[in-house]
């Protein structure tokens, strides 16, 4: 999302949005402090269920590089792994940077980056929230909202429904459309496959789910 070093230090001088959220790192006795788990899971879920986007760990609200200690670099990029997979249902996977960046006083500082990218799923945090990013904060998806992110996401990866776009209606199998529809002797072929979504492009090219595809 961010190929160069520059575009990074403009997102921080620009200020979290959208597809950007800035994380100051704190330690405890037991490993990261702040932020908490449940926090972290929010944003990598809002981003998930949004366009994708990248949190900035090291990085305080108002864009300063804080950084995180070289020592306590592996433990934070575990931690986030460990979030993300166990914290968000369906697990992410988001890319894990490290890269170097000026503080206030021109001293490099080590910062991690989690790119999150679009969501194959309708994701939800381990205590059930369901969050979308909408500007530079996260929310809580409507119902309406949430039917909608099932319905769009469901149905785009269910396999037996995707698009075969190289077909063309003679690849078409008589046989098992009789096993799918049942004998229809009063409705064409083609009026049935429109009638369940089927898209066809002047009636030669079409995209036909493979179950039905010789």
């Amino acid at each position: 999302m961010f190929d160069t070093t520059e575009q990074i230090l403009d997102q921080l001088r620009a200020g979290e949005d959208g597809r950007a959220e800035f994380k100051e790192v704190r330690f405890g006795d037991c490993g990261v402090l702040s932020p908490d788990t449940e926090a972290l899971a929010g944003e990598l879920v809002a981003f998930a269920n949004a366009a994708g986007g990248s949190v900035f760990l090291g990085v305080a609200d108002s864009g300063a590089v804080a950084g995180i200690a070289p020592a306590r670099v592996d433990a934070v990029e575990r931690w986030i792994v460990n979030v993300a997979t166990h914290n968000c249902e369906p697990p992410i996977r988001p890319i894990l940077r490290k890269i170097l960046l000026p503080d206030a006083a021109g001293d490099d500082r080590q910062v991690l980056l989690a790119e999150v990218p679009r969501g194959l799923y309708a994701h939800r945090t381990s205590g059930g929230r369901y969050y979308v990013r909408v500007g530079s904060t996260k929310r809580d998806l409507t119902p309406h909202e949430l039917a909608r992110l099932f319905q769009e996401r469901g149905r785009e990866y269910v396999f037996d429904e995707q698009a075969v776009l190289t077909a063309a209606v003679d690849d078409l199998n008589r046989h098992r459309l009789e096993a799918f529809f049942g004998r229809s002797p009063t409705i064409p072929w083609l009026d049935l496959l429109r009638n369940t979504r089927v898209t066809f492009r002047d009636e030669t090219a079409s995209t036909v789910p493979p179950s039905l595809a010789c």
